[in-house]
Formats: C-alpha cells, structure tokens, sequence
C-alpha cells in the first residue's frame, strides 16, 4: 500500500526539479498567473461568457480590449472564463 504522503512528495519534487531554472520558473509564474485570473473570472472578467456585450466582430476597443466574436460575445470574457 502507498503511503497516502508520496503524492504530495513527488510533486514537490518535481516542482523544486522546475523551480531550478529560469524557464522553469518563469513558466510556473505563468501557469499560476493563469490559474488565479480562471479562478478570478467572475470578479475580473467585464461581462459574462454568455452575454452579448456588444455588436458582433468589433474590432478592440476600450470597451472591450479584445473585441468581440462573430455573435457578439467580449472576447476578454469568454478567455477568461475558458
């Protein structure tokens, strides 16, 4: 039977193996930046990633920095929430 802590000693292993380099480093920030804005999404994201914030295929604008898709959803929205 597995000791119920070798799962959480091989992923510690294997994020100080990552942690070593730059590119490792550098890449963890990013997951985790990523991570946090998906968790985040409700709070941050301008609308949701249903609604139809605006005409379609606008292109970006202040109102929405990444424009919006062929329906009319804010891409900034659906990216987050994705």
């Amino acid at each position: 039977m597995l000791h119920p802590m070798l799962p959480l000693r091989v992923l510690l292993s294997t994020l100080r193996g990552v942690a070593r380099t730059q590119s490792g480093r550098v890449g963890l920030v990013i997951v985790l930046l990523m991570v946090t804005l998906a968790t985040a999404a409700p709070w941050v994201a301008p609308n949701g990633p249903l609604d139809l914030a605006g005409a379609a295929l606008q292109s970006p604008s202040r109102i929405h920095p990444m424009g919006t898709d062929n329906v009319g959803h804010d891409l900034l929205s659906v990216v987050l929430y994705g």
